[in-house]
């Protein structure tokens, strides 16, 4: 059992130990970029514990490509970290000032804190004290240190220095354009029919996007696996379930379908864990001292990753909603669309179904109007049934249909329901509706 069944077992049979003992360590782009994101002395640290596995290191080509596209994003906001901070927070001290000098609390207890008109000698007192904490606040912030500025996005940058040199010669192969249009294909495919596939989660997102990105990756690292015959450690903040197994709160590692694909094709053996995680295994294998600080701020930023994760689908959802709501739908005709998207009918039989008018009947037609006539709806609505039934649907379709007519939709409803369908929304993106509803937009990370 414990063959047959490895990897359900890999954690007590000492591989996934071994794994981070022995096998070729690759970096996906979340920690790439997490050097940027330290702190200057995390930063030296992470660096330190980098080159004590330096023979082991190895990226993905994919990786250093979405590296080099999202570099300049955190470049650029660390530079300008100290003036926006500056000015956000003495912003807010202006803002309090204002609101005590014109005694205009705002708040549900505004009544008895605008007594404050009444009271010069403290209202006076406040403001001194509130004047002089933001001097000091600024005076702070312009003294602390930040090692990274606008300079480096015009190349004289230090830390790309570094880490061209860490990993001089140990960057995979690219893919042909032939291989890339071939893994996409696949990908495509493993993500419309659920098999387990780095990259279902973006899929799940929003399709239109770029999301072979993950599977790429994947493919790369079986690749490098055969080449190097060497079984591969995954260092990586990415822990959706397209990667990760979860129950509840806890992370059980890498899905057990991945890990028996990876086997299965290369013969080596796949484990992958946190930023954290490896700051932690290294530096006690290595005994380097503290590192607890960086394992603080990797923990961080692994949080804010997942955080901006979960915001990125919820804004997906509620730009979703927002184009239906437009349409000036009643939550109840809300209901029903969800209702309907949860019967699993496919976009392409959406999609005809929004080209229904001015067809004629055959007469297949009559015996499925007849089925339909039991349900007891109105005789426009039979009429539009009696037209869809035209298009040649199968019956596991009509039964579909019959469903939906089951709703009692009005043709008037039925007519906004086509408009739905124009917006070309999949099923995944119609079922959370009713969630997106209670969510109020987010800001996007650039991060």
């Amino acid at each position: 059992m414990k063959q047959a069944f490895f990897q359900y077992n890999m954690m007590k049979d000492g591989s996934v130990d071994s794994i981070k003992k022995t096998g070729l360590i690759i970096l996906d782009t979340n920690a790439l970029l997490n050097i940027y994101r330290f702190n200057s002395d995390n930063r030296e640290k992470f660096f330190e514990i980098l080159n004590v596995v330096k023979d082991r290191l190895f990226l993905t080509y994919q990786s250093v490509q979405e590296f080099y596209n999202n570099r300049l994003k955190i470049i650029y906001n660390k530079s300008k970290f100290k003036e926006d901070l500056k000015q956000e927070l003495t912003k807010k001290i202006t803002e309090i000032n204002n609101i005590l000098e014109n005694s205009n609390f705002q708040s549900e207890n505004k009544d008895s804190c605008n007594l404050i008109k009444h009271e010069e000698t403290l209202k006076t007192n406040i403001i001194n004290i509130l004047n002089k904490a933001k001097k000091e606040i600024e005076n702070e912030i312009d003294s602390y240190k930040i090692d990274i500025d606008n300079t480096f996005i015009n190349d004289d940058d230090p830390i790309m220095d570094k880490i061209i040199e860490l990993f001089e010669g140990k960057i995979s192969t690219p893919f042909t354009k032939n291989d890339l249009e071939q893994i996409n294909k696949s990908g495509l495919e493993r993500y419309r029919s659920g098999i387990p596939t780095p990259g279902a989660e973006d899929y799940k997102r929003n399709p239109n996007l770029n999301i072979y990105g993950d599977f790429i990756i994947w493919k790369e690292m079986l690749h490098i696996a055969k080449d190097n015959q060497k079984d591969i450690l995954f260092v990586s903040d990415d822990r959706k379930s397209d990667w990760c197994e979860k129950f509840k709160q806890y992370d059980l590692g890498p899905r057990k379908e991945l890990i028996k694909e990876f086997f299965d094709e290369t013969n080596q053996k796949f484990y992958s864990i946190t930023t954290k995680e490896f700051i932690k295994y290294i530096s006690y294998l290595h005994t380097i001292h503290d590192t607890k600080d960086l394992q603080r701020e990797s923990d961080l930023i692994e949080s804010e990753l997942s955080k901006s994760s979960l915001d990125k689908t919820l804004l997906d959802d509620s730009k979703q909603y927002s184009k239906i709501s437009g349409l000036g739908l009643s939550p109840s005709v809300l209901d029903a669309a969800t209702k309907i998207s949860e019967l699993g009918l496919s976009p392409s039989i959406l999609d005809s179904a929004t080209k229904i008018s001015g067809l004629g009947l055959s007469p297949s037609v009559l015996d499925a109007a007849t089925k339909i006539s039991g349900l007891g709806l109105s005789p426009s609505i039979l009429d539009s049934a009696t037209k869809i039934s035209g298009l040649g649907l199968s019956p596991s379709i009509l039964d579909s249909a019959t469903k939906i007519s089951g709703l009692g939709l009005s043709p008037s409803v039925l007519n906004t329901v086509n408009k739905i369908n124009e917006l070309e929304f999949t099923p995944s993106a119609l079922k959370p509706l009713e969630k997106a509803s209670k969510v109020s937009e987010p800001n996007e990370d650039v991060d």
